[in-house]
């Protein structure tokens, strides 16, 4: 017996004050009415109406039965309105992980003016390099930074793609002087960012990476921010991702060499467990993504090209520039 129908039925009897009348306003005949009420006081073994052929009377019992019966009608309409809801309106909570480094240049900044559009929604974020079980985490929403996309049952959104460059602060580019091919590297002091995509560390094409991390490397870390700061105070050159080298380079506490160097490319992508039946906070936050990360991607890229060989060739390079743009 379908237990919710059977109530709805019993309901409309009680408040029509007949089975015709029930029956009419459920759209159904006066048998069909009564056969579901006489399943519903079986299942229960309670009489519940009290039945003549000219009228109807609630048992004691019927009485009590029809106010709870009410309420959990009552609760059943606000859960499915609810539920309607939560796919046209964005509200309640959205749960989600990101890459330290693309959450915090990237996803912190666009949660500010996403939740501007939309007051009522709470965003429950985790930094972490490494990828979670989303069904296990009870994940929305999983950012991932990798070299492929992924090979997964979830539904997989690309949101832009980035790529690394090399780096120094001026200070140490005076006292070292500044590399113009990839075998002046060799000259340097490597800064590695520890990155389970890119294990053998310095992966540029033309360039041993064997050969460049003998008796090089000063510094080592997992986060690519670390590193960057590393970088900045003198300790040595840093292949950095762009996110991470842009703002350092904009403030004149970096310049980027080797321009026209591209290494680690990677792709950042959104993971969602269905396109079906998607809830409103899930759509537009990977709406909102697709358009506002390649806007800021691009703003990134326009810093990282506007420095050329001939930034770096000029005098006094110890001075740190400041941009104002």
């Amino acid at each position: 017996m379908d237990i919710f129908n059977a109530i709805n039925v019993f309901v409309h009897v009680a408040d029509k004050g007949s089975q015709s009348a029930a029956a009419d306003s459920l759209h159904c005949s006066k048998p069909q009415v009564s056969r579901v009420l006489c399943e519903l006081e079986q299942h229960l073994q309670v009489k519940l109406i009290h039945r003549t052929t000219r009228q109807q009377a609630l048992t004691d019992a019927g009485a009590r039965f029809l106010q709870r019966c009410r309420l959990l009608l009552e609760d059943l309409e606000s859960a499915q309105l609810e539920a309607v809801r939560s796919r046209q309106e964005v509200a309640g909570t959205l749960r989600m992980h990101a890459p330290n480094g693309i959450g915090k240049h990237y996803i912190i900044p666009l949660i500010a003016e996403f939740r501007h559009q939309h007051p009522d929604l709470s965003i429950d974020l985790t930094l972490n390099p490494t990828p979670p079980d989303m069904l296990a985490g009870g994940y929305d929403v999983v950012i991932l930074d990798s070299c492929e996309i992924p090979d997964s049952a979830f539904i997989c959104q690309t949101l832009g793609r980035s790529y690394s460059v090399i780096c120094g602060a001026p200070e140490y580019l005076a006292r070292r002087s500044v590399p113009h091919t990839l075998s002046d590297l060799y000259a340097h002091t490597c800064l590695e960012l520890d990155d389970a995509a890119f294990p053998h560390g310095w992966e540029i094409a033309g360039l041993d990476a064997a050969k460049f991390e003998l008796g090089q490397q000063a510094f080592k870390t997992n986060l690519a921010d670390g590193v960057a700061e590393a970088a900045k105070a003198g300790l040595g050159l840093a292949l950095l991702p762009g996110h991470a080298a842009a703002a350092g380079i904009r403030s004149g506490e970096l310049i980027r060499v080797l321009p026209d160097v591209q290494a680690h490319h990677r792709g950042i992508t959104a993971l969602y467990p269905s396109r079906r039946f998607l809830s409103a906070n899930v759509r537009k936050w990977i709406e909102y993504l697709k358009v506002q990360i390649p806007a800021r991607q691009q703003k990134d890229n326009e810093i990282l090209s506007r420095f050329t060989r001939s930034d770096l060739s000029r005098p006094a390079l110890h001075k740190v520039p400041v941009y104002n743009w």
